[in-house]
């Protein structure tokens, strides 16, 4: 079996190193913000333990989308590979509708008309932000089209014409009948009683005994626990002769030579005499450290 190329060990360790910074950086930028979504966006009384954000108790919404504006800055100031940007902060925001999906439909408190329109407004200074303009990092997000069903079955004023699979298919094609059927039974428990509100009860029994409902099968709540990996599938690759303009650490380069693994034919430890040429050049010419390699 031919032993693999150095230049192809040195592509799997950047791209291991690569996947454990994403996924480190990742968890923790989840776990600083998840405090003051469900605090602040989601009215949610904070545990006695619960984390600061930002070193601020009264960290507001505003907070958050600065937090979240100044990572995208440092991302860019740093060069990040804009396809690395764009999926980190691609599953930063489902994280965060996520927990507003999860939410809404189980808190009675959050499923009325006026905390509808509220989240709905304090969702759209993350959409101002990230959803248009040069810093926009999608169209669309899955989890953040669902929220927006939910708060419009929520402000509908006739929610007992979605027992009709056509109204579902215009006002909340995305649901399943699983999660429209928690909407509205919850809707319910914050209306007082008030039949003017109230979805009636031969809505919901439509809705249940459709052919398609499946209590067992179907997705109730979303699962804000997964992290998907970075995939590198979408990342921009280069050649080696292209690394004359990109400015790596010394380290960097001296790795790629340990890696080095004696050749044995001719041509090919010629093609490595050629690369370690290659790369103290560039090394005298990019770096300040002047101790040759041998």
């Amino acid at each position: 079996m031919k032993e693999p190329h150095a230049a192809d060990k040195f592509r799997d360790e950047i791209q291991h190193l690569l996947v454990r910074i994403y996924t480190v950086l990742l968890e923790n930028v989840i776990t600083k913000i998840k405090p003051i979504v469900l605090e602040k966006l989601l009215k949610r009384a904070p545990p006695p333990t619960s984390p600061q954000l930002i070193g601020k108790r009264d960290a507001s919404l505003k907070d958050l989308v600065i937090y979240l504006r100044d990572t995208h800055n440092l991302f860019q100031q740093h060069m990040v590979c804009p396809q690395v940007t764009q999926q980190f902060f691609y599953q930063v925001l489902q994280f965060i509708y996520a927990n507003v999906f999860n939410e809404i439909i189980m808190r009675s408190d959050l499923c009325n008309f006026n905390k509808a329109l509220e989240i709905k407004m304090d969702l759209t200074l993350l959409e101002e932000r990230f959803f248009a303009g040069p810093h926009k990092i999608a169209s669309t997000l899955p989890n953040a089209e669902l929220v927006r069903q939910v708060v419009s079955v929520i402000l509908m004023s006739e929610k007992a014409i979605l027992n009709s699979a056509e109204t579902r298919k215009t006002v909340c094609p995305d649901l399943t009948l699983v999660q429209l059927k928690q909407l509205l039974s919850t809707f319910n428990l914050n209306s007082d009683g008030n039949e003017e509100e109230t979805v009636p009860v031969a809505t919901l029994t439509a809705l249940v005994r459709d052919p398609a409902y499946d209590l067992e099968h179907s997705q109730l709540l979303i699962d804000t626990a997964v992290v998907q990996p970075l995939n590198l599938a979408e990342l921009y690759t280069f050649d080696l002769p292209e690394f004359k303009t990109m400015l790596f650490p010394r380290s960097v380069f001296e790795r790629f030579l340990a890696l080095a693994s004696p050749l044995k034919s001719k041509h090919d430890k010629q093609v490595e005499k050629a690369q370690k040429a290659y790369f103290k050049t560039l090394l005298s010419n990019t770096s300040p450290v002047k101790d040759k390699i041998k």
